[in-house]
């Protein structure tokens, strides 16, 4: 038994409209050639931020760090502001869009306590200094005249950051 043309033609067209658009779907992902070496693999990241300028020893403790960090492109930044501790690598500088934050992120094999400890003795003299711990571990708060800082800690890192009080 045969079918009718019209039936015939109908079920033809109906499998050419299904699957002409799941063609169309198909996958546009660039084909790789099994030679090359760098199929399949990660790409380097860390490579990428030391040639923008990121120093080696920070590529760890800040993984999206991007650019040279320059302290002089710092407004909050007091002029007094002690060098940081022996051992620690400056990573990255950064400000909020209006400049109302900014931040200073440091790598070091310093421990937390030691870090604190440092920069309390260097400031206590000349600016008004408190360490607390907030449930998330001990900070260094206070004033740099109109400036306040925090600087908070955590494993093989720290961060500082000034706003205007």
């Amino acid at each position: 038994m045969s079918r009718p043309p019209f039936r015939r033609t109908a079920a033809l067209a109906g499998l050419l409209l299904t699957a002409l658009p799941l063609a169309a779907c198909g996958d546009d992902t660039p084909s790789v050639d099994a030679s090359d070496s760098s199929a399949g693999q990660e790409p380097d990241v860390a490579l990428d931020q030391v040639g923008s300028g990121v120093p080696e020893a920070c590529t760890d403790a800040f993984p999206v760090a991007i650019g040279a960090p320059d302290l002089g492109s710092l407004t909050l930044l007091p002029d007094d502001w002690p060098a940081a501790p022996t051992g620690a690598t400056l990573c990255q500088t950064s400000s909020t869009l209006d400049g109302s934050i900014e931040t200073v992120d440091y790598a070091t094999e310093a421990t937390a306590d030691e870090v604190l400890a440092a920069y309390e003795a260097a400031l206590a003299p000349s600016h008004e200094v408190a360490r607390d711990d907030q449930g998330l571990g001990e900070v260094l708060t206070g004033t740099a005249g109109p400036v306040v800082f925090e600087l908070s800690t955590r494993d093989g890192a720290y961060t500082i950051a000034f706003s205007r009080g």
